[in-house]
C-alpha cells in the first residue's frame, strides 16, 4: 500500500485476502483496517479488513493539481502531459504548480478539463513521478 508519502508491506491472512482479492487493484484507493506489525526490522501491516470507498461524486469541483519542478518542463515533456490529458477528457479543471527554486506559479490550463479517475492519475505519474499529486 502506497500514498505521495510512502509506502507500506500490508500483508492480508488467507481468509481476508478471499474477500477482497478482487478489489486489489494498481492506482485505486484503500481503506485499510488492521494492526502495525513492528517484530521485524521493516514494519508492515497486517489488514483485517479492506474497503474501496465510493469516490465517484468526491470532489467533482475540485481541480486537479499536477506538481512539476520547472526543471521537468521540456517541450517533449509538455507535448506528452497535452496528450495525457486529451487522452482523458472530462469536466474537471487542472491547474498546474510550477515549483521554480524562488517561487512557486500556478496555472490555470482553460483547453485541458479531465475525468479524474485512477487511468488518469496513473498516467500522470507514469509521466511526471508520484508526487505530481501531492498539494
Amino acid at each position: 500500500v502506497e500514498d505521495l508519502a510512502g509506502s507500506i508491506e500490508c500483508m492480508f491472512f488467507p481468509a481476508t485476502y478471499q474477500l477482497v482479492s478482487t478489489q486489489l487493484v494498481e492506482d485505486t484507493v484503500v481503506f485499510v483496517k488492521g494492526r502495525l506489525d513492528k517484530r521485524e526490522d521493516v514494519p508492515r501491516l497486517v489488514a483485517m479488513e479492506m474497503q474501496v470507498p465510493d469516490i465517484s461524486n468526491a470532489g467533482t469541483n475540485a481541480p486537479v493539481v499536477l506538481t512539476i519542478p520547472t526543471v521537468k518542463i521540456t517541450p517533449p515533456m509538455v507535448t506528452r502531459l497535452g496528450e495525457v490529458l486529451s487522452h482523458h477528457r472530462g469536466d474537471t479543471e487542472v491547474r498546474i504548480k510550477l515549483q521554480g527554486p524562488r517561487k512557486t506559479t500556478v496555472l490555470r490550463l482553460d483547453r485541458h478539463r479531465v475525468k479524474a479517475d485512477s487511468a488518469l492519475f496513473g498516467d500522470l505519474k507514469v509521466l511526471l513521478g508520484p508526487a505530481c499529486l501531492a498539494g
